[in-house]
């Protein structure tokens, strides 16, 4: 093939992709309406507005005549891995988020509108001290297993002292203030621990910043832009650690993400048993994992529901931070195991082995509860029969 032909095959696969971009489809999975307005006021700021279109043109018409109607531009994020702009705007007096939503969505019939919904970590300190059990329960093996994927985490702000460590790349998301506090140090001491991975390459987005009450919390559009850059880093596996209200915006962004082939593990929550269904977790794409305690008995203020997928060990979890042992507890201390177990898994590199691995995680469990699957334990409790799953189907 000569230069000339290749040269334009190029200018014809350039203009394919862009075609596509621009006619990517999603299905939005609301929940009850009810659900939804009983939560529109759990947002990082009341004033703010988060639009994504999936092309230049869009964003210019949506920008264009959004401001003539009073709105202020706040800020224009290419999220150019996930094929998305993302266009955050202050909504003008006198409306609300539910109007601005229908008027924003009304002008640019591409655009997917929603508020500034806020998402909170799932993990507080622990109440006993068992010992450390969790790599047992499980039957992770003796010796640690070789990572076949990038891991990625959504969370906090790390600590400067661990984001400085080897192999671990960070980079904060969050305007204004950011939210340390140990909770990121703590999931990524977890993915660290020698037994569990061989030298994972972690890449961590602190969105957690503080809203404008003062919480400590995540706004979509932070989540979105570490999302686009873990995507950008190649990262495979996504450890999600957060947990809110069903969002339109993160919605698409998460099918993006997985249409692209990320896999998205997340917590279910820590909002009890009577809670409504948590999200990201509660995403069709995104795998939600409960906790179990040594017995295994489920966490007492886990949430659940037909979402959930898989549970793992997350009460009383012992971790180093700052050199010094500290037991923590919540669905945010389960998940990563799950993301774990997922990074070694070989099969992610085949063509189809990102719905191999999603289907294996389901299957490779030991039942808890109700005989199958259960609104309270998923399909069961993480389990890998003492070997990598490199040995077990390599």
């Amino acid at each position: 093939m000569n230069s000339a032909v290749r040269a334009r095959l190029g200018v014809i696969l350039v203009g394919f992709l862009s075609v596509l971009s621009a006619c990517q489809s999603y299905r939005l999975s609301p929940p009850d309406d009810s659900v939804v307005r009983a939560e529109a006021d759990k947002v990082v700021d009341p004033s703010e507005i988060v639009v994504l279109v999936n092309s230049r043109g869009a964003a210019s018409n949506l920008t264009v005549n959004a401001l003539r109607r009073g709105y202020r531009l706040k800020a224009e994020t290419p999220l150019n891995s996930l094929d998305l702009i993302m266009i955050t705007m202050e909504i003008p007096d006198g409306r609300d988020g539910p109007g601005a939503i229908r008027e924003l969505e009304g002008i640019e019939p591409t655009a997917t509108a929603g508020v500034n919904h806020a998402y909170q970590l799932q993990a507080t300190p622990a109440r006993r001290t068992y010992l450390d059990y969790g790599l047992e329960l499980i039957a992770w093996p003796t010796t640690a297993c070789p990572a076949f994927a990038r891991i990625g985490v959504i969370d906090a702000m790390l600590n400067p002292e661990d984001a400085g460590r080897a192999r671990v790349t960070a980079h904060n998301f969050t305007s204004g203030e950011f939210a340390a506090g140990g909770h990121a140090d703590a999931i990524v001491a977890i993915l660290t621990e020698e037994r569990l991975l061989l030298e994972p390459a972690l890449f961590v987005a602190g969105v957690v910043g503080q809203t404008a009450s003062g919480e400590e919390a995540a706004g979509v559009d932070g989540i979105l832009r570490g999302l686009n850059w873990l995507a950008s880093h190649e990262v495979q596996v996504v450890n999600i650690s957060l947990a809110g209200p069903y969002n339109k915006i993160l919605d698409r962004a998460v099918q993006r993400a997985s249409d692209a082939g990320m896999i998205m593990v997340a917590a279910a929550g820590n909002a009890g048993p009577a809670s409504p269904p948590r999200y990201p977790a509660a995403f069709e794409d995104v795998i939600a994992v409960t906790a179990v305690d040594a017995v295994p008995r489920i966490y007492e203020h886990a949430v659940r529901g037909r979402h959930i997928d898989v549970a793992a060990p997350g009460v009383d979890i012992l971790v180093q931070l700052n050199g010094a042992p500290r037991f923590m507890s919540g669905t945010s201390m389960s998940a990563p195991l799950v993301a774990a177990r997922i990074a070694a898994d070989p099969k992610l590199k085949l063509p189809d082995g990102i719905d191999l691995v999603k289907a294996d995680v389901r299957t490779s469990v030991v039942d808890l509860g109700e005989r199958g699957r259960d609104d309270i334990h998923g399909h069961g409790l993480l389990h890998l029969s003492g070997e990598c799953p490199s040995l077990k189907y390599g």
